[in-house]
């Protein structure tokens, strides 16, 4: 059942908690003047070093612009997680254990992007639900794949 009063569509839709804009001035979702629904939601998955995943928000300024309205979530190492919490440019932090992996078998998204090679990475880019992925997946037999021209190019220059 669907609650009309509260907008679950809306970028700042937490669900556990009160969101950012009622946090900071009590709005509430009726008639919120901050309300941006969801055009797209994006999943980034990068779990490498803490400097690495750092530089790689640099990434974040081009998403954002090629695709307007979209949510945002960030799944990263455990270390990792403090240097993101606050960019604005992330909707949704998570960090990768068991409840993650949950949250990901019941949630899907429309653009999934798989930015390192490892096996966790891989794993969880090629686990996760999206009609398109860029970046880097893992097959069956265990071995890294691009989902894409780009992801190829880099593959092949890693190796």
């Amino acid at each position: 059942m669907e609650n009309r009063l509260v907008k679950t569509n809306c970028r700042w839709y937490v669900g556990d908690r009160p969101c950012m804009p009622h946090k900071k001035e009590g709005v509430v979702c009726e008639g919120c003047p901050h309300e941006e629904p969801v055009q797209r939601r994006i999943l980034i998955v990068k779990l490498a070093a803490a400097g690495d995943v750092l530089r790689t928000t640099a990434v974040l300024e081009p998403l954002r612009k090629a695709n307007p309205g979209a949510h945002i979530t960030w799944l990263t190492a455990p270390p990792a997680v403090p240097l993101l919490r606050s960019n604005d440019a992330i909707d949704r932090v998570l960090k990768l254990d068991a409840g993650t992996v949950t949250v990901l078998a019941t949630e899907s998204f429309d653009l999934v992007c798989g930015l390192d090679l490892d096996a966790p990475s891989t794993s969880v880019t090629e686990y996760a639900r999206a009609p398109e992925k860029r970046g880097y997946g893992r097959t069956e037999r265990g071995a890294v794949r691009p989902f894409d021209e780009a992801g190829e190019t880099w593959l092949q220059m890693s190796l």
